[in-house]
């Protein structure tokens, strides 16, 4: 998914689930297209 699509994504979510437009820019965080969008929390052992 590339940007132009992640804003799509957003635009269509803010209006079914909220009933408002999504007036800002999404972008993806590099960091999370780095690591394939994953995040491994540490258990507390």
């Amino acid at each position: 998914m590339e940007n132009e699509e992640l804003q799509q994504w957003i635009e269509q979510v803010s209006l079914d689930h909220f009933g408002v437009p999504f007036t800002h820019e999404a972008l993806f965080n590099s960091r999370l297209t780095t690591t394939g969008a994953l995040y491994a929390q540490k258990s507390p052992d």
